[in-house]
């Protein structure tokens, strides 16, 4: 007869990286002289790396990030994380010299790759072309602090379907009866008006993959203490997810305020995309098959603000209406706010209690409706647009 032992890691972590400028009075070798651009290598044996994310597969570049563990390759479907509970801080800054000294300099320049920036509370990054999985883990009193991209269980994820053909499956981020009490992600580094930051309570940046995320029976919370984004016009905020991909499946899930008196504020008035469970939504270009769909089931937004130029109590939005997921769909869900606590969900252009800009893009791109929202209630917010 076979018997099995559950095992709980218990992980206290303390972990602060800068990354300074390169300059010949000041650099380091992580950020400068690894990951600054497509000349540098990860190592000494010059092989290329993945995860920057583009297009083109001979583009691919490796990644670290920063995290419990900086980056995982992880071997198949069926590897994961598993029975962890997390606590403490990952916090990364970047510094440069001058009058200014905090932020990202050449933020503007295409060989400046800040997707490097990653902080995840348990990994900064995963690898591009694998699955990556996280079951049973519980982030609490967490702090996570990236300079660009950052989560609570994942910064960023190069997976991406680049090299497949447009119908193959997509790869998939997977958090399964995961949750988290009192949680902060916060983006650190002020950065100019065209760099897309993201930040997401347990996924921040998944290129292309897919992003799952499954409570279990009883429905996992995810309390938050403090999420905060860069407050620029490509800045993305998710209270779970910041930017899937390839679709968004969330099931028996609850997002919170950790403080019933106080909401926590999702987002900003410059933001983009903000939603109170996933930011941004966005496939490849011009793809219009099925797989991109956003699925939200059982799942409750409590007590949280969410503002943006695009913002919903659920989904904030897609940058353009040629990337676009294909449907929509919001089943046995509210967004419920506190008598007294001004619960608000507030637009420089579109508003919704579920949905922010709620445009999908059918298989004949024709601009049909494909949004289904059944058994759901929003109450006790006010929603505005300016």
């Amino acid at each position: 007869m076979l018997s099995f032992a559950f095992v709980l890691l218990i992980i206290d972590e303390d972990i602060y990286f800068n990354r300074y400028s390169n300059s010949n009075e000041w650099c380091d070798n992580y950020f400068d002289k690894l990951h600054t651009d497509t000349d540098q290598n990860y190592n000494d044996s010059n092989s290329s790396y993945f995860g920057k994310g583009t297009s083109n597969p001979s583009e691919i570049k490796r990644n670290h990030g920063i995290g419990l563990f900086d980056s995982v390759f992880m071997r198949d479907k069926d590897s994961c994380f598993l029975n962890i509970n997390l606590s403490g801080s990952v916090n990364t800054e970047s510094y440069k010299l001058g009058t200014d000294p905090k932020g990202i300099e050449n933020i503007n320049n295409s060989n400046v790759y800040l997707h490097w920036l990653s902080a995840g509370g348990l990994c900064g990054w995963s690898s591009y072309g694998f699955w990556c999985r996280f079951e049973n883990i519980m982030l609490s009193n967490l702090t996570v602090r990236g300079a660009a991209l950052a989560g609570g269980l994942l910064g960023y994820s190069g997976i991406s379907r680049i090299g497949t053909s447009l119908n193959a499956p997509e790869m998939q981020i997977e958090v399964i009866e995961c949750g988290a009490d009192n949680l902060s992600i916060e983006i650190t580094s002020s950065i100019s008006e065209n760099y897309r930051s993201v930040v997401g309570g347990l996924v921040g940046k998944v290129f292309e993959g897919k992003v799952v995320v499954d409570g279990g029976e009883n429905r996992k919370t995810v309390s938050l203490k403090s999420i905060k984004s860069c407050n620029n016009t490509y800045s993305v905020a998710g209270g779970l997810v910041g930017y899937a991909g390839a679709g968004c499946e969330v099931k028996n899930m609850s997002v919170c305020s950790s403080d019933d008196n106080s909401p926590v504020i999702i987002g900003d008035t410059n933001v983009a995309m903000s939603g109170g469970i996933v930011g941004l939504m966005q496939p490849p270009y011009n793809d219009n098959s099925d797989y991109c769909q956003a699925i939200f089931e059982n799942c409750e937004v409590r007590n949280i603000n969410v503002s943006g130029n695009y913002a919903g109590g659920f989904y904030g939005g897609t940058h353009d209406s040629d990337w676009s997921p294909y449907s929509i769909k919001i089943l046995n869900c509210n967004v419920v706010g506190i008598n007294g606590n001004d619960n608000k969900i507030t637009a420089k252009t579109r508003a919704g209690g579920f949905v922010g800009d709620g445009y999908v893009s059918t298989k004949a791109n024709d601009g049909s409706s494909n949004i289904e929202i059944a058994n759901s209630m929003i109450s006790n917010y006010t929603i505005t647009s300016t």
